[in-house]
């Protein structure tokens, strides 16, 4: 790598090869990240595409005595064995970030209802997620590691059947559904919240106030989230717009009338 740990600013748990990256990068501004993934494979994947990468297990994976700013961890969580491996790579989470953490897994929280109406998210039958990782488990694995500041959130509402997420219970092909591969399923309204992904930021205990506070705006006013701001802004001006071309109208026509009126009135002297 040519560096050396001091170098880095942020690191990428189980980097794959590379592309989850551009979440420190772009989203967090981060200058320099390093990834560690378990798979050499995948590790050497990311150093083809010019990231720097180490193979490494997160759960022993030990940079002391230097510390990253701050670490990602995008859809790695699920792939551990249990709850409490989670638990225990959460507990890691001071000894490698300074500031903050940021952790993002596939939602599992509607997977029960979906079941009862006979479908399913596609990801949920994966052989590599063996841990179905609800709110409630995150949440209370961040209160038993003393994790007590953080912001999270639920991403992509799935609000009927026909989310492209959404596939028959039965099928077997594990991608997003396809008619022609999974067969017909049917379309209804959802009546439980069901999500795509879930999102969490986690201050780190004693990390810099100020550093916490721009993550926090990184991580509610990212790209997607922006579009959804610019989305809702759009139509309040658009409303806005209405109805202030209600009112000039309403205005417009009232003077026009009183005009109207005073002309015929004159008109009427004027005989």
């Amino acid at each position: 790598m040519g560096y050396s740990l001091s170098d880095y600013d942020f690191l990428d748990i189980g980097c794959g090869d590379g592309h989850t990256m551009i979440i420190g990068r772009a989203q967090f501004l981060g200058e320099r990240g390093l990834g560690i993934d378990k798979d050499e494979a995948s590790v050497a994947k990311a150093k083809d595409a010019g990231h720097n990468a180490l193979v490494a297990d997160a759960l022993t994976f030990d940079p002391a005595p230097h510390r990253f700013d701050f670490l990602t961890a995008y859809h790695i969580l699920e792939h551990l064995p249990s709850l409490e491996s989670v638990a225990s790579l959460i507990a890691r989470m001071p000894m490698l970030a300074r500031h903050f953490a940021f952790v993002a897994i596939p939602s599992f929280e509607g997977e029960d209802y979906l079941k009862q109406l006979g479908l399913r998210q596609y990801w949920t039958n994966w052989v590599g997620h063996p841990c179905h990782i609800t709110v409630n488990d995150l949440v209370d694995a961040l209160a038993a590691c003393g994790l007590a500041e953080f912001e999270m959130r639920c991403v992509d509402l799935v609000l009927s059947s026909s989310h492209p997420s959404i596939v028959p219970v039965g099928a077997q092909d594990e991608l997003e559904y396809d008619p022609s591969k999974h067969g017909p399923k049917p379309s209804l309204p959802l009546r439980q919240k069901v999500f795509r992904e879930v999102q969490a930021l986690v201050r780190m205990p004693g990390g810099d106030l100020s550093r916490w506070n721009t993550a926090r705006r990184c991580f509610f006013f990212s790209e997607d989230a922006a579009a959804c701001h610019l989305v809702r802004l759009e139509a309040q001006l658009a409303t806005a717009r209405q109805e202030l071309d209600a009112v000039v109208g309403s205005t417009a026509y009232r003077f026009g009338t009183f005009f109207s009126k005073k002309i015929a009135r004159l008109k009427r002297r004027g005989r």
